[in-house]
This record gives structure tokens, sequence and C-alpha cells, in this order.
């Protein structure tokens, strides 16, 4: 009775979402779950409508009572349904930024999939070979690439999932002009849905302008058949393309995070860390990027800090100090700290240690009474350091202060050097 109680009410909310409110789903999901208890099919719908909703944070929640649903149930469910869900999650945790994990589900879909679930099993493939490929990872590459290439497939849809695959694993393989030429062929097909069509053309152009990459035929194709319908992430990638120079401002950033997913976040992050020539949004941009990144696991991580070449702004950076000159240099860039006494004694002191106690800071560089102010104007003193030099290291904080004492970032190491 309970099972087709939840069935019934399931349904109900699924006749919602067909006609676009997601809203009105969501809650009947969540009173079916709470009235009835835990459902595969029912979590799967609910974690969609918290994704059309924007409530990122609720899809990443609800994935983990999914996994933990679907490992119980897993013994009853027809192995058709379990690819089926093993493929949802995948997508899910892809657009949370989980991307190993992704990788992850979009294996098991494939493994567990039987003679029924051919299509299922076509579709996973082609999940992986394009997150794969959008990651640049290389192992297995060519082999997943020659499996999707020889699938045959009289769905258009999967015709799709298979092009866009096979477009950017083309690009990661061989250039821009093979994986080019593939999509342009296959758009030729007047069958192809808009939204198909600029799922495949919005990836490519994002991977031409990470990569520098040129593509006159597709800036030709563009002109003559201009994307329509953008959703608000297309849209960008879309002008970024068509304006080399175009950087976001920190307010239409903040604008997009209303309607894109955190993985389209950081994307758009990135394009335009590398492109903004204003220093301070730079500086956020970087807070942002890894805020996001390290809130991830340690795999998916890695995996986009190598995607979106951002270990530069994680690996150790050398400070040269030269105490005869009273400068300080990180990367070409110098400052002048000869009359900042204050400055030149920390860097001494720091050239030979990593942390050092509020007591030895004051003793050896500060010589302040102890009182109650202590603390406060050291902190306020090493505040204004950093200050200055996030001019030459484009990090907020090169000394880590606390109650305890003081910390050099683990991004930077200190050499102490001489004239020659």
């Amino acid at each position: 009775m309970t099972a087709q109680l939840r069935k019934e009410k399931h349904q109900v909310g699924k006749d919602f979402m067909k006609n676009e409110d997601f809203y009105d789903a969501m809650n009947i999901f969540l009173e079916a779950l709470k009235a009835y208890g835990p459902h595969v099919g029912l979590i799967s719908d609910l974690i969609a409508c918290f994704y059309m909703l924007g409530r990122f944070e609720d899809c990443m929640a609800t994935a983990k009572r999914l996994e933990l649903e679907l490992s119980q149930a897993l013994p009853l469910l027809q192995k058709k349904n379990a690819a089926r869900t093993y493929l949802f999650l995948g997508k899910i945790y892809e657009e949370t930024a989980q991307v190993a994990k992704a990788m992850s589900f979009y294996r098991q879909a494939i493994d567990i999939c039987d003679a029924d679930a051919a299509e299922i099993k076509i579709q996973a493939q082609a999940q992986l070979l394009r997150l794969q490929s959008f990651l640049g990872i290389k192992t297995g590459l060519a082999h997943l690439y020659r499996i999707c290439l020889k699938l045959k497939t009289q769905s258009l849809y999967l015709q799709t999932e298979l092009t866009h695959a096979l477009v950017l694993a083309e690009l990661v393989l061989f250039g821009a002009q093979t994986a080019t030429a593939r999509a342009l062929q296959f758009l030729k097909n007047n069958s192809v849905l808009n939204h198909d069509a600029r799922l495949i053309l919005v990836d490519l152009l994002e991977e031409c302008i990470r990569e520098h990459l040129k593509c006159p035929e597709l800036t030709e194709s563009l002109k003559l058949n201009p994307l329509k319908n953008l959703d608000p992430f297309e849209e960008t990638v879309f002008n970024f393309f068509q304006f080399p120079n175009q950087s976001l401002s920190a307010a239409e950033l903040t604008n997009l995070e209303k309607n894109i997913s955190i993985m389209g976040m950081l994307r758009l992050f990135v394009i335009n860390l590398k492109r903004t020539k204003d220093r301070e949004l730079n500086l956020e941009l970087q807070r942002k990027v890894f805020f996001i990144l390290d809130a991830l696991d340690t795999d998916s991580k890695n995996m986009l800090l190598k995607k979106c070449d951002l270990n530069f702004y994680q690996q150790a950076k050398e400070i040269v100090f030269n105490p005869e000159e009273g400068t300080v240099t990180v990367q070409g860039k110098n400052l002048n700290l000869r009359k900042d006494s204050f400055a030149l004694l920390c860097f001494e002191a720091f050239s030979a240690n990593r942390t050092i106690a509020i007591e030895q800071i004051n003793t050896h560089i500060f010589g302040f009474s102890a009182n109650s102010n202590l603390y406060d104007r050291i902190r306020i003193a090493f505040w204004r350091l950093n200050k200055e030099l996030r001019m030459i290291t484009g990090l907020e904080k090169v000394f880590i202060f606390s109650k305890n004492g003081v910390q050099l970032n683990k991004t930077f190491t200190i050499t102490k050097k001489f004239k020659s």
C-alpha cells in the first residue's frame, strides 16, 4: 500500500515537472519522501528539481542520499534502472564540479549495463569520453575514442551525445580543424535541435578560448548561422569567443551566479581570471576559484587544477629578499622596503623560520611593552605589510596572523640573497 501511494504521489510531481513547474514538483516529492519513505526514482526526480531551481547545495546533499538508497536497493533493481541512476548521479556530480566522482559513476553505469540497457551504455560511454576529453586526461582516451567512434544508433539524441564527445576528444587527440569539421558536418542535419547544436558548439568554443586556438571555419560558420536562444552560460562563452579582449566585472559575474551551476561558474571564473586587467578582481577571482576547489574531493580538485592550468596560483613561489638593497622580488616584480625597518626585520626573521611565536616577534622586531593592545598592534602591522606585498604576489596574505604566532603562507618560500 505504501509503495502504491508513493508511486501515485510521485506521478503527480512528475506531471508538474513536465509542465516545468519545478517548485511545486519539488514540494510534492518532499512530501512523498516524508510520508512514504525513499525510492531511487523519487529521489532522482527531487534532485532534478533542486538542480533546475538552482539549489546546488541541496543537489549535492540529496545526491549522497541517492547513493545510499541505490546501494541498498541495487540487488532488487533491474540493471537498466541501476545504470540509469548511475548515469544520473554522474551528471549531477559533474555539474557540482565533483568530476572524479562523475567519471566513477559513468564507469559504473557502463559496467552494469546488460543487453536491455544498450542505449544507456552508449550514453554513459559518450559522457565518459566527453568528460575525460574536457579534463584533458589522455590515459585510456584513445581506446575510449575508438569504441565511441564505432558505436551505431538510430536515436538522434544518442547521435548528438556521441558527436559532442567525439568533437571534444578529437580536439585533444588531433586538433581544432578535425574537431570543427565533425561538429559542422553533424550540424548540417536539419533535424538537430537548436539546444543540441548549442551544447556541442559552446563546449568547442570554450576549448578554443582556453587553448587560444584559431578556428576560422567555426568563426565563419557562426557568422552565417549565429547561435540563438542561448542560456546565460552559453551566451557568456559565445561573447568571450567573439571578443577576445572582453572580461566581466564583479557585478556581471555575481549576476550570472544566480543561474549557472557550480561547474559552469568555475569555468567562467577561470576564463575571466586570465583576462581581467583589474588586479583587485583578479585576486577576488583567485579566492573564489579556490573556495570552490577546496570544497571538493582531492582527486576532483587536482583534475580541475590541471585542466584549468591553475597550479601557478598555488605552487610555491620564491620571494627573494636582498637585505643590502632592502628589496623583495617575486617572479620579476620588485618592492622596495629600504625605508621600512619592520618589513626588513620580518623578512630577515622569516628567511630562517616559517612560523614565529608572537612573543618572539615582539622581542626581536617590535619591542613593544606587553599590554592588552599588543596583539592588535602586531596584527595591524602585518595587515599593512600584506597589503603592500599583495601588489607583487597577487595573494591576500603572505603572512598569516593568529593569536599564537605568525606563519609564512605555504605558497611562498623566502630566500635571502646578497649582491654578487
